[in-house]
């Protein structure tokens, strides 16, 4: 029997049209205030992690409707994708940002997409080694998960003072 192949460009595609469309939906929808944790209130670092974040955790989270992923893999992999994600692109911002004082907006888009490639790649591997990963591994990324998940509910309504958390001039 043929084994399926899957294209995995679509989703991928989905994935980077959604953070694009969260950059923006806040402002279009009139800011409605249930859009807060899931959208870009700002120009903080903070806020364009959910660019990312729910994506990659959504997108994957959806993988287990297909029959060949368990809800444990998938689960793995949305927190694997989506955590590495928003740490890749805050460990990038601030090493150009501040570390090489480049301030161009196309670098930024440059770098959304980047980790979003790299998160999405992260995923897959989570994906598909879910049952090889050491247990203190996976018990840091869903920790790690679980932590985003919380900050962005509610850190996104009342921000602390804070350099990660204020909008870049």
């Amino acid at each position: 029997m043929k084994k399926k192949k899957h294209n995995l460009w679509w989703p991928l595609l989905f994935l980077l049209a959604a953070g694009f469309l969260l950059h923006f939906l806040y402002n279009w929808s009139g800011k409605l205030a249930v859009l807060i944790p899931f959208c870009v209130t700002d120009e903080s670092i903070f806020q364009h992690g959910k660019l990312l974040f729910w994506p990659l955790s959504i997108g994957f989270l959806l993988f287990s409707l297909q029959k060949e992923y368990s809800i444990r893999q998938t689960a793995l992999a949305a927190a694997f994708s989506s955590v590495s994600a928003v740490i890749l692109m805050t460990f990038l911002f601030y090493t150009y940002y501040y570390g090489f004082q480049i301030h161009a907006p196309w670098v930024n888009i440059v770098n959304f997409i980047f980790s979003c490639f790299i998160g999405y790649g992260i995923g897959l591997y989570g994906l598909k080694n879910a049952q090889r990963l050491p247990t203190p591994f996976i018990i840091l990324c869903y920790l790690l998960f679980f932590f985003f998940l919380f900050a962005y509910f509610s850190f996104s309504l009342q921000p602390p003072q804070l350099s990660f958390f204020i909008p870049q001039a």
